[in-house]
C-alpha cells in the first residue's frame, strides 16, 4: 500500500454531472461580496436521525464523492488563507470586477433557466453525493443525495423550474407513492428513466430502481438481502482509515474510486475492450485496488489538510514493483531558499526500478533487449558506463521545488 500527502461516460450521466456543477457554481460564491457566511449553516428545529450516506450505498459502489456539509465547507474556504486573500482590500476589487462580469453574463440567461443567482447559492443546504455504482452482472448506475433546506423557496423554484424543463423536452413526469408513505417522480431521458424522492431533507434520485429502493430500504433501518452496504466494502473501509489523519474531525469531503470495477462496468459485452482489460495484469495495474482521500479545512495552523491513501494488491508487481519507494531522511535540504511556494521531495530505489522495467520490458521483446540497448546505445552517445558512472552515484532522492521571483 502506497500513502500519500499533500469521467464518466454520457448521456444520462450529464444531468447528475449538471447537479454537481450546480454545486460548485454554490461552492464558487464564496468569494462573492455577497456572500453571507453567517447563513451557510443550515438550521433546523428537529434533527433527522439516519444511517450515513456510506450505510445507505451499496459496496458495489465504485465512484464516491461526498461534501460533508456544502454550506460550511464554503464557510471554510472563505475563511481559508485564499478565502482572505481573496478578500483582501488589494485583490477584492479584481474579484469584485470578475464576479461582476460573471453575474451580468449570468443575468442575460436567467430568465431562460428560471431561477436567480441567489436561489442558486441556497442549493443545497448540507451533504452533497454523488455515486456510481456497478451492480453484479449489470450495467453501471449514477444516485445522487442533495440534502435540502425544505423551508427554503429558492429550492422550491429550482426543482419546479427542473420539473418544467423535462416537460419542456417532451418528457412527462410520472408519480407514484410507494411503500413508508414515499412520494416518487420519475421520467425517461435518453432512453433511460430517472427516478427520485424527496423525505426527511433528503432529495435522491437514481438511474435504478432497484438501486433506489435498496436506498430506501438500508435508509429505514432494514437489512438489503445479498448485498451489503458500502461501509462494509473492504477496500473504502481500508482507504478511509487512512484518510481520518490525527483528528477526531469529521473530513468536509471524501471521494473513494475503484479504477478497475469502474472499468470492467463500462466495458460489459465490449470484447475488444475486455480483451484489453485482460492485458492489466501482464503490466501489474490489476494490483491497483482503489484510490481516495479526504480533505480537512481550518484544521489546527493549516489552512487545509489532504489525506491521499492507494490501495496496492501484495505482493506487488510490474507497473507498481517498478515504483519502488524507500525510506530516508524527507527533512528539506539546506539549500531551499525560505520563500519556496512548493516543495515536494520523494525516494525512489533505482536499481530495483531498472531491475523491474527489465522484466517487464523483457515480457514483450526478448531477454537481454535492456541490456543491449544500455551497452551498445546509451553507453556509446555518452562514452561512459551509464550503470556503473551514473545509475551507481544516484541515491534516489528527488526533490520538486518552485519558488517565486
Amino acid at each position: 500500500m502506497l500513502k500519500l500527502k499533500s469521467t464518466w461516460p454520457m448521456p444520462v450521466a450529464q444531468l447528475f454531472a449538471r447537479s454537481l456543477i450546480v454545486a460548485a457554481l454554490c461552492l464558487l460564491t464564496v468569494v462573492a461580496p455577497s456572500w453571507d457566511s453567517n447563513a451557510s449553516l443550515l438550521a433546523q428545529s428537529e434533527e433527522v436521525e439516519r444511517p450515513s450516506t456510506e450505510d445507505m450505498l451499496p459496496e458495489t459502489t465504485v465512484l464516491f464523492i461526498q461534501f460533508d456539509d456544502l454550506r460550511q465547507f464554503a464557510t471554510k474556504m472563505a475563511e481559508s488563507s485564499i478565502g482572505r486573500m481573496m478578500q483582501d482590500e488589494a485583490v477584492a476589487p479584481l474579484v469584485g470586477d470578475l464576479w461582476g462580469e460573471a453575474e451580468s453574463a449570468y443575468s442575460e440567461f436567467e430568465e431562460q433557466i428560471g431561477f436567480s443567482m441567489e436561489d442558486l447559492k441556497a442549493f443545497p443546504a448540507g451533504e452533497l453525493t454523488f455515486a456510481l455504482i456497478v451492480p453484479r452482472r449489470k450495467d453501471p448506475e449514477y444516485l445522487l443525495v442533495i440534502e435540502l433546506d425544505e423551508e427554503s423557496e429558492s429550492v422550491d423554484r429550482i426543482l419546479e423550474r427542473g420539473r418544467e424543463l423535462v416537460r419542456e423536452s417532451g418528457n412527462e413526469i410520472e408519480s407514484e407513492v410507494g411503500e413508508d408513505e414515499i412520494e416518487f417522480e420519475s421520467f425517461t431521458i435518453e432512453g433511460k428513466k430517472v427516478k427520485f424522492f424527496q423525505k426527511d431533507g433528503l432529495m435522491v434520485g437514481s438511474t435504478s430502481e432497484d438501486e433506489l429502493d435498496a436506498f430506501i430500504e438500508r435508509m429505514n433501518g432494514r437489512e438489503v438481502k445479498k448485498v451489503r452496504p458500502l461501509s462494509e466494502n473492504r477496500k473504502f473501509i481500508t482507504i478511509m482509515n487512512r484518510c481520518l489523519g490525527t483528528s477526531e474531525l469529521k473530513p468536509e469531503a471524501r471521494f473513494f474510486v475503484d479504477p478497475i470495477a469502474i472499468a470492467k462496468g463500462y466495458t460489459r459485452g465490449n470484447f475488444a475492450a475486455q480483451a484489453g482489460l485482460n492485458f492489466l495484469p501482464v503490466v501489474g495495474l490489476d494490483g491497483l485496488l482503489g484510490l481516495g482521500g479526504s480533505m480537512l479545512l481550518s484544521e489546527e495552523e493549516f489552512a487545509s489538510i489532504i489525506h491521499g491513501h492507494i490501495l496496492l494488491a501484495e505482493p506487488r508487481k510490474g507497473v507498481f514493483e517498478m515504483l519502488a519507494f524507500k525510506p530516508t531522511d524527507y527533512r528539506p535540504e539546506s539549500w531551499l531558499p525560505a520563500d519556496i511556494t512548493n516543495y515536494f521531495t520523494t525516494s525512489w530505489d533505482v536499481p530495483q526500478m531498472l531491475a523491474e522495467f527489465t522484466k517487464m520490458y523483457e515480457t514483450f521483446t526478448e531477454e537481454g533487449a535492456v541490456d543491449e540497448f544500455i551497452q551498445g546505445t546509451i553507453n556509446q552517445e555518452l562514452e561512459m558506463d551509464f550503470e556503473e558512472e551514473i545509475l551507481d552515484a544516484l541515491t534516489g532522492r528527488v526533490t520538486w521545488v518552485q519558488w517565486m521571483e
